[in-house]
């Protein structure tokens, strides 16, 4: 063989190989729920970065952007449909889709258990009937609270506006409030004009939007857990191959430990900051505390078992602790 034709020969292998490899990358399509950098899009978008770091010739992912590129509203039926491969979202934005999916913000039992003790197995049974899957927690171990632009004493929001998502409606309804339900970037203006006199959101991510200059109070103790997550096109994560599969979910297990991790560093910073703003503490204590987490949990359960009687008891069997 001639050093021509071998050089030649070793050209063909190597242009072989790179079709190959490139025959078997996949590029996942991804939305995220949450403005392109503010808080709740940081960690998904970290994993976006390792991803495509360390899945060269195996899995890429196209990252589109916020709301600008799909609205938060029309995501999840964008990712049924196939638009997109990938949601970083919240469980309460699939919950017209997936009714059971809300119950993700009602557990009292931590995130891992529920992979241990079936209850995220059952979830996406469910959600695979919408052909959607529940794959990774992008936020965890954070409590919702009530922000609000004027005082009160109690547990009673009667002559209330209140921003809402759909996982805390029923709750703030059954406190008395006029409930408002609104993307997150509207929710400075419907401050600044009155429209709302307060929102729900969890501890973290307030500055994101420069809330905290329009806000006024913060009522503790919180309620529920945050949930974020990644949801997939079931139909999209079928077609990827084993080797495929056990990457991303090797990336999940990374993304899972960084955002808790993330999470626990970030609540001590983000008190101090809306501290620093000038965002005042209303506690309930005693019974009004008492009253306000039991209605914010047993709502919450109402909501889900009135939704789906078949699913809801067996969901809150899994997912609430003894109590």
């Amino acid at each position: 063989m001639t050093d021509r034709f071998k050089a030649a020969w070793v050209a063909t292998v190597l242009a072989a190989v790179s079709v190959a490899t490139q025959a078997q990358e996949v590029t996942l399509k991804a939305i995220n729920a949450f403005q392109e950098g503010t808080y709740f899009a940081q960690n998904f978008e970290a994993f976006v970065k390792k991803v495509n770091e360390e899945g060269k010739g195996l899995v890429q992912i196209q990252y589109i952007g916020g709301p600008k590129a799909i609205p938060t509203l029309e995501q999840p039926a964008a990712l049924r449909n196939g638009v997109v491969d990938m949601a970083a979202t919240t469980a309460s934005y699939a919950g017209g889709i997936v009714p059971e999916v809300q119950a993700l913000n009602y557990a009292t039992v931590p995130f891992q258990e529920l992979r241990r003790n079936g209850a995220l197995d059952y979830i996406n049974q469910l959600m695979a009937e919408k052909n959607l899957m529940y794959f990774a927690r992008t936020g965890d171990g954070v409590k919702y609270h009530l922000y609000l632009t004027k005082p009160i004493s109690r547990p009673d929001l009667s002559g209330l506006k209140v921003r809402i998502a759909p996982n805390f409606r029923e709750f703030f309804q059954a406190l008395g409030a006029t409930v408002i339900q609104t993307p997150p970037g509207e929710v400075y203006t419907a401050l600044e004009r009155g429209v709302v006199d307060g929102y729900g959101w969890p501890l973290l991510g307030v500055f994101d939007m420069g809330w905290q200059q329009v806000t006024k109070y913060r009522v503790d103790p919180g309620f529920h857990n945050l949930e974020m997550g990644v949801q997939f096109n079931l139909k999209s994560w079928q077609k990827l191959s084993p080797e495929q599969q056990t990457f991303l979910e090797r990336q999940r297990d990374w993304l899972e430990r960084l955002a808790l991790e993330k999470s626990m560093a970030d609540v001590a910073i983000d008190l101090q900051r809306q501290q620093d703003a000038g965002i005042q503490v209303i506690t309930f204590k005693g019974e009004d505390a008492q009253e306000y987490l039991r209605k914010s949990l047993d709502t919450a359960w109402a909501g889900i078992i009135r939704l789906s009687p078949e699913h809801g008891p067996k969901l809150r069997e899994l997912m609430v602790a003894e109590q």
